[in-house]
């Protein structure tokens, strides 16, 4: 889905081609902002060169994460699918299945996310502290 920053008086122009998702909007409209409190947020400043490029989505009991080229499918115990999504886009080669599968930093970024997600909702920390 495509998403447009808008801004009557800021040249605001341009097109990128990153993995974007809904909660990338917040971060992203308070650092054009400037905004400078502090606020804990999942999501990326779009606007960003820095920013990592990565999506995550959970659906039927398998988590569905996009980074970069790659689209790994995890069961939350282990990888059951990752696909070079932008060459194969109908997902027919499975790097799983092959020796050469190196998705060990795409799974340990996975992996962390999700960790971070369930500590935090289990201390109640997805705002920072006043």
């Amino acid at each position: 889905m495509p998403i447009i920053f808008y801004h009557p008086t800021e040249d605001l122009i341009g097109v990128s081609q990153k993995v974007a998702q809904h909660i990338d909007i917040m971060p992203t409209v308070l650092a054009y902002l400037n905004y400078d409190k502090p606020y804990f947020a999942f999501g990326k400043d779009l606007l960003s060169d820095e920013s990592d490029d990565y999506a995550i989505s959970y659906t039927s009991s398998t988590y569905q994460f996009v980074n970069g080229d790659m689209l790994l499918y995890f069961n939350g115990q282990n990888i059951i699918g990752a696909y070079s999504y932008k060459t194969d886009s109908l997902l027919k080669n499975n790097f799983v299945d092959q020796n050469d599968f190196a998705g060990s930093k795409h799974e340990q970024l996975l992996k962390g996310i999700i960790q971070q997600y369930h500590n935090r909702m289990i201390d109640d920390k997805l705002i920072p502290e006043k």
